[in-house]
């Protein structure tokens, strides 16, 4: 017989379904290690964490209002890394894009927990891009792919790098001969070799 949550601790089969014990937030947040959870929540780094009779619980709906914003769907949380990973981009550059949710102007809203973790709401990164939800979900999509519907998935010809903040494929002139310009050449006052004689 396999040992469940309810096995294990009684009392978790009647805690009400909003609130987590560490094992289970650390999972559904993309943590690997439950000591980082509770280090960061005794810190004062995850909202609507409490440490009740020696164990840690952390309230869910607190926690994803938080993160992903007032109005916004449950859904998937991944870190950075992750959301690198499924837009084809550089881990460092969606660190450094990171706004608060509801903050104005440009970037991904995500929220830092502690010094290195960088999570994001997946549903508040579809929202804030224009995207239809579900656009970037995790094992629906290859890795490296940006689903856009009224443009198609990115192809080896046009990579998620190519797509402006709503989606749409960013323009390229083309060179001569019609072969597409490439982003160096392409931009006004760039340098380009000398024709071979």
């Amino acid at each position: 017989m396999a040992r469940t949550a309810a096995a294990r601790h009684p009392a978790a089969a009647s805690r009400h379904p909003d609130l987590l014990a560490a094992e289970q937030f650390a999972e559904a947040v993309g943590i690997g290690r439950k000591q980082t959870v509770t280090d960061l929540a005794a810190d004062g780094h995850i909202p609507g964490a409490a440490q009740v009779a020696g164990r840690w619980l952390f309230n869910v709906t607190v926690f994803w209002e938080w993160l992903a914003g007032p109005g916004i769907p449950y859904g998937e949380i991944v870190t950075a890394r992750e959301l690198a990973r499924r837009l084809g981009a550089d881990d460092r550059a969606i660190r450094r894009s990171r706004k608060d949710p509801g903050t104005p102007g440009r970037g991904l809203p995500g929220r830092r927990l502690g010094d290195k973790i960088v999570l994001f709401a997946v549903p508040a990164v579809e929202t804030e891009l224009g995207w239809p939800l579900g656009s970037i979900a995790g094992e629906s999509q290859p890795p490296g792919t940006v689903p856009d519907p009224e443009h198609g998935p990115a192809t080896p010809d046009r990579s998620p790098a190519d797509l402006d903040v709503t989606g749409a494929p960013a323009a390229r002139p083309a060179s001569p001969g019609g072969r597409r310009a490439s982003p160096r050449t392409a931009q006004p006052g760039a340098r380009r070799r000398p024709a071979a004689r």
